[in-house]
């Protein structure tokens, strides 16, 4: 299995000029830990993570103190939030972002992705296809393929892989609400969908689409249904 079997193609980014309330706030309404910087031409040129807005050397609960008060208030009139706001004002991501980015190619073997989150000691790792961000990789990504078995021959995989691209095709080409958590996996014919949805409807379409998908087997569905926050567009 390789990278591009596996990847969330629907990555929630920010551009360098971004401000950091802004990550911020985009981080706690995704429930991600981290957000990528990409450029006007698409180029991803950093990253932005919890870590990096937290601090890396403080203590966990002290670390959360804010991002639990911001979650709770949500309207940054609580002391948490307004410290926080007031240190990094008139921050952007290109001052906060790491710019030595690890990245793995849509080829790239699973396995090896594993040993480079394990390694490292990091939770996601972007796809990049001749420097254009094209996916991403966390730990819960690894965790849904191993939930899902995937363990067949190439033939299969080939099927498999273009039966995951017709999915998400479908997906985009619908204008599907969904989270950026959401991912489907198919391995040996079956089709499991992960994450979040914005409703029942929505989690029945999905789950139509893959039933009268030519080659799927079976369909498993592991969604869930939120009410998402509208997310402004970087």
């Amino acid at each position: 299995m390789i990278a591009k079997d596996i990847m969330t193609a629907q990555v929630i980014t920010v551009s360098p000029a971004t401000p950091v309330t802004k990550i911020a706030k985009l981080l706690s309404n995704s429930h991600i830990s981290g957000v990528p910087v990409i450029d006007d031409d698409g180029k991803l040129v950093g990253m932005v993570s919890e870590g990096d807005l937290l601090g890396n050397g403080a203590n966990g609960d002290h670390r959360r103190a804010w991002w639990l008060a911001w979650l709770a208030g949500g309207n940054g009139h609580n002391d948490a939030f307004k410290k926080f706001a007031d240190k990094f004002a008139g921050k952007t991501a290109s001052d906060m972002m790491s710019k030595d980015v690890r990245t793995v190619d849509y080829f790239y073997p699973v396995p090896r992705i594993a040993e480079i989150l394990e390694k490292h000691r990091i939770k996601r790792v972007p796809v990049v296809d001749k420097g254009q961000l094209v996916g991403i990789i966390s730990r819960a990504n690894l965790v849904q393929a191993m939930a899902a078995e995937i363990d067949q021959s190439d033939k299969d995989t080939e099927a498999d892989r273009a039966i995951r691209e017709d999915l998400i095709n479908y997906i985009a080409d619908k204008g599907i609400t969904h989270s950026p958590l959401m991912n489907v996996l198919v391995s040996g014919g079956v089709a499991t969908y992960w994450g979040l949805v914005d409703s029942e409807e929505t989690q029945s379409a999905l789950v139509d689409a893959a039933e009268n998908m030519p080659g799927v087997t079976s369909v498993i569905d592991h969604l869930g249904v939120a009410t998402l926050l509208d997310l402004e567009p970087a």
